[in-house]
């Protein structure tokens, strides 16, 4: 019964090493995988930190945006002050231009003739 005690212990010792080297293996694989996580968890850590600098842009932005709607009332109120304003002066200026056409007309030279051309 030796023979078949020691075979038995043989196979035995066989599966005992071929599990631990599948257990080597596996702690192996685990490991590797456990850093590729922890690469994946930092990339990540950086991208929501950029979502957070974004998000922090956008809110900014919407800020301005809000300040520029607030302005734009005044900004249509000044512009229809600066229409007023060039109708006065548009209105001002047709009235210097037909003071000039009035002036121009009143003390224009007469006109000068040219003397008539000598026979050759």
């Amino acid at each position: 019964m030796d023979p078949v005690l020691a075979s038995i212990n043989r196979r035995f010792d066989a599966v005992d090493a071929a599990l631990a080297e599948h257990r080597q293996y596996l702690e192996f694989a685990f490991g590797r995988l456990e850093r590729g996580f922890d690469r994946v968890d930092a990339g990540l850590a950086g991208v929501q930190a950029d979502l957070a600098g974004i998000t922090g842009d956008f809110a900014d932005i919407k800020g301005c945006v809000a300040e520029v709607k607030t302005g734009v009332p005044d900004l249509k109120a000044d512009l229809g002050e600066v229409k007023v304003d060039l109708g006065i002066v548009k209105s001002g200026m047709e009235r210097l231009e037909r003071k000039l056409d009035q002036f121009i007309a009143l003390y224009e030279p007469p006109l000068r003739q040219d003397p008539p051309e000598r026979p050759k």
